[in-house]
């Protein structure tokens, strides 16, 4: 296992992400400390506090976010294809639930997954209130094979700016693991 040290957008240190390596295929698994929330009304970005409860999982083994209360998210984080195992393909999911009194998402939420080099970006949509509540489950991102010849960052987001408020949406993270 290989531990690398991560800052939060203010440049403070945060609790490292841990790749792990089995038979070569990295998977890789980033807490939401690692990620980039925010919220934009008009010129003003608000701090992650303000926007979410932090809580520790059922398990204790992490924490996870609690969406309050908002009209517009976006959740992005990025990963450096050198970090992962090259010629290995990919998978992207972020880990979320729905809490019982969650609101505000029947209009599906946006994904979307850049590649380095890639053409184009790879978009897809979730309608949310079709899964079950209170349960863990995994939103695909997409796919991609790490080239070593075409090192650079891989991007993903999970983003809705319908305008609508919302709340009860629960993110314990995003993995990145080989798919088979």
């Amino acid at each position: 296992m290989a531990s690398i040290a991560r800052v939060d957008l203010d440049g403070k240190p945060i609790k490292p992400m841990i790749l792990v390596e089995p038979s070569l295929c990295a998977a890789v698994a980033i807490d939401f400390a690692t990620l980039s929330p925010c919220r934009l009304h008009g010129n003003n970005i608000q701090t992650l506090s303000s926007l979410f409860t932090m809580a520790s999982t059922c398990d204790g083994s992490t924490e996870a976010a609690e969406l309050l209360k908002v009209c517009w998210l976006e959740v992005r984080g990025k990963l450096k294809t050198t970090e992962l195992s090259p010629g290995i393909r990919y998978e992207v999911v972020f880990v979320v639930k729905l809490q019982a009194k969650a609101y505000g998402w029947d209009v599906p939420v946006n994904l979307k997954l850049t590649v380095p080099h890639a053409s184009e970006n790879r978009w897809s949509k979730v309608n949310l209130t079709d899964k079950a509540r209170e349960k863990w489950i995994e939103i695909p991102v997409g796919d991609f094979i790490a080239s070593p010849k075409k090192p650079g960052d891989v991007e993903f987001s999970l983003y809705e700016y319908d305008g609508r408020w919302k709340s009860g949406l629960v993110i314990k993270g995003v993995v990145v693991r080989p798919k088979y």
